[in-house]
């Protein structure tokens, strides 16, 4: 993608209508560019936390009831920091964007996203066996 080194529409900065602006000179060449190279990989932490239990009761030698229950826990950050590319390969200057981080005039790292959603699970659950008719 291309970062633009200019402020956006209204001096805005960091990812405005579909297109990147620092408000600064990022690379430190002393010109501000309206073009520069740049990756914008995404990035996933997940931490999760589960559990599952039963309990199982023999009746009678025909007859058995299970009960269970699970819970499980995700929380999902989800960022999207631009970094440089390395303009002889093409690839990104770093493994992980977020370690080198373009920075807008305010010093803020420009993402195309950064957002947390949990996902969260209670499951109850219920199992009958039995033999109603001997042969």
């Amino acid at each position: 993608g291309k970062l633009s080194e200019l402020s956006g529409p209204g001096g805005m900065v960091g990812l405005v209508n579909g297109n990147y602006y620092a408000g600064r000179d990022v690379n430190g060449d002393g010109v501000i560019s309206s073009s520069i190279l740049m990756g914008n990989a995404s990035e996933t932490e997940t931490n999760r936390i589960g559990l599952l239990t039963s309990l199982r009761w023999k009746i009678n030698p025909t007859n058995t009831l299970r009960i269970g229950y699970s819970y499980d826990r995700g929380r999902h950050k989800q960022t999207g920091e631009i970094t440089f590319l390395n303009p002889a390969t093409g690839y990104y200057a770093t493994y992980f964007p977020i370690d080198l981080a373009i920075t807008d005039k305010y010093g803020n790292a420009i993402e195309k996203r950064n957002r947390m959603s949990y996902a969260i699970l209670h499951q109850v659950s219920g199992e009958y066996n039995g033999k109603f008719f001997d042969a």
